[in-house]
């Protein structure tokens, strides 16, 4: 599906992701982290466990860098300025 330029694509599990035509996409590993970041936001045990054990299994994601994600804090430069990009919406309630 496209939209003034913009390629957006739908998973079977609901997420969608977003670029400029031929842009590359957001890194499994960083859409755990921002998963995380937006699981501790919303202070689900559940989401906060989904998401670490996937971001470790299926991106072989460290376990530090779960605990960082969750402080929006990464040790990938690239990674971090998505999840400070992502923090504002993310404050604390």
């Amino acid at each position: 599906m496209t939209r003034r330029g913009k390629r957006y694509r739908f998973s079977a599990a609901g997420s969608a992701e977003v670029g400029e035509e031929g842009a590359g996409r957001i890194p499994p590993a960083t859409r755990e982290r921002l998963a995380l970041l937006v699981a501790q936001h919303n202070r689900s045990d559940y989401e906060l466990s989904a998401h670490a054990y996937r971001g470790a299994k299926v991106t072989g994601l460290p376990e530090e860098e779960t605990i960082r994600a969750r402080q929006a804090a990464s040790a990938d430069p690239e990674a971090e300025a998505a999840l400070a990009f992502n923090v504002h919406p993310c404050a604390p309630r």
